[in-house]
């Protein structure tokens, strides 16, 4: 069966493990703030 709504989440996310979570619990995306990219483009030069 095909849902008809989309779940985004974007409340509490602080990791990757969190990310990971929310997608294993079913969501369809998860979205992140922005101080968080650039906390992880400075601590991972490879990221962009």
């Amino acid at each position: 069966m095909h849902r008809k709504v989309q779940l985004i989440v974007s409340g509490g996310i602080r990791n990757g493990a969190d990310v990971a979570k929310a997608l294993a619990l079913g969501a369809d995306a998860v979205s992140l703030e922005l101080q968080h990219w650039l906390h992880w483009e400075t601590t991972i030069p490879n990221l962009k």
